[in-house]
């Protein structure tokens, strides 16, 4: 297969050629970019954990041997194979037709000097296509990127006017490599949330992806590994198959799914609170766990007596029954005390997104009424700039510091 490689460096590639690749990432990217993301377990945290896990695998001995024959043995194929079946994957996640991916540049011979080393690909993976079909926009698009790969990946961020992130990569969440042709390395610093990268040799063809734990359990990632080997397998078999006609569930999940996860009928006492029938459950249960969060759990009793406290908190700095309390941070184990904690003391909690404008934050706490704001103590600095002057919040509770008398006027 003819590859174009990136063998030229930034010093020898002149105003115009940049010029001319500037316009082609601006025609590639210009739409609204898509959030091409599996569905995560948490919520994403207003910070970039910087905390990743790896799992690994390898593909079936037969698999592999046919891959490795279709391809003719050429790494670059292998790649795109491999690229495009991830991308169909991710199209029946999101049910999306634009898909938007990373790649680190295909690297050979000297690259010395070389400065962008990572490029976006965008494919549009349509459903009546076949996996034929697909291939070769692939190809094309990936050959395309690579030989345009000299306009500096943070100028264009700054091009496409993309908002800054602390929590994300501003293009791309997850990233495609093929170890015989990328360099890992190239992909490390981008705060991305899912690297996946493959490794060929001989006869066998293994994988490993490095994800944020902070977004996604390892079962979900061991089960997206095998839904993409379903893919595969039947891209394999069948090249003209329709995207369409591609199913990645087992007929286990199917049964789950339609199934067991719909049988969900339950009649629950009306005339009772939650916070009522959570204390019940206390009461059978106080050494389970209840609540889960990275590495933190709660057991019943220990979720309770924290609410309690809380509770207690809120009542003694004035909350009256039916009044506006606002909860403001990432989701986690704190934000489940909070909700409990006012519902105990006869609140109405709010919740705002942390991850939201300002803007927004803004108006919804004065819009909202809230007479007090349960919160983190690294939003205290920004609270002045947040409350309006015809807000009528009377407190704000810096929940990670409540032990320490985190309350503040």
């Amino acid at each position: 297969m003819t590859m174009i490689l990136a063998t030229q460096t930034r010093k020898t590639v002149t105003p115009e050629e940049l010029f001319s690749q500037k316009i082609y990432w601006l025609n590639q990217l210009s739409e609204e970019l898509p959030e091409t993301n599996f569905i995560t377990d948490y919520v994403r945290p207003v910070f970039s954990s910087g905390r990743n896990k790896l799992i690994t695998f390898d593909f079936p001995a037969e698999l592999s041997e046919a891959i490795i024959c279709l391809t003719k043995r050429s790494d670059f194929s292998i790649y795109l194979l491999l690229l495009s079946a991830i991308s169909i994957l991710l199209q029946k996640y999101t049910g999306t037709n634009d898909v938007i991916l990373g790649s680190p540049v295909y690297q050979t011979g000297d690259f010395e000097g070389l400065i962008n080393k990572v490029v976006p690909l965008r494919f549009n993976v349509m459903s009546q296509l076949t996996f034929k079909d697909l291939l070769l926009q692939v190809k094309d698009t990936t050959i395309g990127a690579y030989s345009h790969c000299h306009y500096l990946f943070d100028e264009l961020v700054y091009s496409l006017k993309l908002p800054h992130s602390q929590n994300r990569c501003p293009i791309f969440d997850i990233a495609v490599l093929l170890e015989n042709i990328h360099n890992l390395n190239d992909i490390e610093s981008l705060n991305n949330d899912i690297t996946v990268s493959f490794r060929v040799d001989e006869k066998s063809i293994s994988g490993k992806i490095n994800y944020n734990d902070f977004l996604f359990k390892k079962e979900t990632i061991k089960q997206i590994v095998k839904q993409y080997v379903t893919v595969v397998q039947q891209v394999i078999e069948n090249g003209y198959i329709k995207l369409s006609d591609i199913d990645f569930l087992e007929e286990s999940e199917k049964q789950q799914i339609l199934e067991d996860f719909n049988d969900n009928a339950k009649i629950y006492p009306v005339n009772q609170t939650i916070h009522h029938l959570f204390e019940k459950q206390v009461e059978q249960t106080p050494s389970k766990v209840a609540s889960v969060f990275a590495d933190t759990q709660l057991t019943y009793r220990e979720l309770n007596e924290q609410a309690n406290q809380l509770a207690r908190l809120l009542i003694e700095l004035g909350l009256k029954k039916g009044e506006f309390v606002a909860i403001l941070k990432e989701r986690d184990t704190n934000f489940l005390l909070a909700i409990l904690a006012i519902l105990k003391a006869g609140g109405v909690y709010v919740p705002i997104d942390s991850t939201y404008p300002s803007e927004r934050i803004r108006y919804m706490l004065s819009d909202s009424e809230v007479k007090f704001l349960l919160t983190d103590s690294s939003f205290f600095s920004s609270l002045t700039d947040l409350i309006e002057e015809r807000s009528q919040l009377r407190c704000a509770i810096g929940l990670d510091e409540q032990q320490n008398n985190g309350a503040i006027a």
